[in-house]
């Protein structure tokens, strides 16, 4: 008639079964539920894990785009700068920050009149 069907319990099998389970953990988004305690604009909610990367604060490395409300690496990854609210072990370490520049002091203004 045809070509037997593959066996459900042979090598082809085992890898397409492994081939779905690895695609669908990678679409679910890896924090779930209306109360986890991450961010309404972190990316935890919308990608999975491997979709982006964790800083251990917040860091000019990695500014916000006001424009769909997410911060992005260099790179063009979305960043998530809050850890302990996504419960994992941040990726990279964000470098100190910048000290502030000093202040210069304006001369000292006399009275608002002059004397003549």
């Amino acid at each position: 008639m045809g070509e037997p069907l593959p066996d459900p319990f042979g090598r082809g099998f085992e890898r397409l079964c492994a081939l779905r389970v690895r695609c669908c953990a990678m679409t679910q988004p890896f924090a779930q539920g209306e109360d986890h305690p991450a961010c309404g604009i972190c990316p935890a909610h919308r990608l999975p894990r491997e979709g982006f990367v964790v800083y251990d604060r917040p860091s000019r490395e990695c500014p916000f785009n006001p424009d769909d409300g997410l911060r992005y690496t260099a790179d063009g990854i979305p960043a998530c700068v809050h850890p302990d609210k996504v419960g994992v072990e941040p990726d990279r370490v964000a470098p100190p920050p910048e000290p502030p520049a000093q202040l210069v002091e304006e001369p000292r203004r006399r009275g608002w009149f002059r004397r003549r």
